[in-house]
């Protein structure tokens, strides 16, 4: 299995097809880890919405701490 870590931040505009991109892959031995850094947008319900349809794949890492970059979110 790979672990993919993706860091969110205010990223509603461009998450649904990264998503998409990385679920259509052909490698489908995958699991998303999404951390937020404290999104104001909904973000996080497009993130609930893909744990729905995808709960064995994608997994969201929460709680109130705000990191201020990708390196720092993992």
């Amino acid at each position: 299995m790979v672990d993919i870590l993706m860091a969110t931040y205010n990223g509603e505009r461009y998450l649904r097809e990264q998503l998409d991109s990385i679920l259509n892959q052909s490698y489908k031995d995958i699991r998303i880890i999404i951390r937020d850094d404290g999104s104001k947008d909904a973000t996080i319900n497009i993130v609930n919405d893909y744990i729905e349809r995808y709960p064995d794949k994608i997994m969201l890492v929460y709680d109130d701490a705000t990191c201020g970059s990708a390196c720092s979110n993992f």
